[in-house]
């Protein structure tokens, strides 16, 4: 078993989950998904965070980076095909 985590836990590790989840015969459907899970599973710690933020362009700036939308990991994953 190995473990790996970053401070967000979606970005870095979300890359790397899903190079292994391929590496080991995953779907892009299955990966896509997984990543996907991150929002829902990350959900409390990221509101809570956003809630901190000293000012609202700064709040706005976390409810960004705290997404972890469907279609970004395709993209990623694409990018690193070419």
């Amino acid at each position: 078993m190995t473990l790996f985590h970053c401070a967000g836990g979606k970005d870095r590790t979300g890359l790397l989950a899903a190079l292994l989840l391929s590496l080991a015969g995953a779907s892009l459907a299955e990966i896509d998904a997984d990543y996907a899970g991150s929002a829902a599973n990350l959900a409390a710690g990221d509101q809570r965070w956003i809630n901190e933020a000293p000012d609202e362009q700064e709040r706005r700036r976390r409810v960004v980076r705290s997404q972890s939308p469907a279609e970004a990991m395709p993209r990623a994953l694409a990018d690193l095909d070419e």
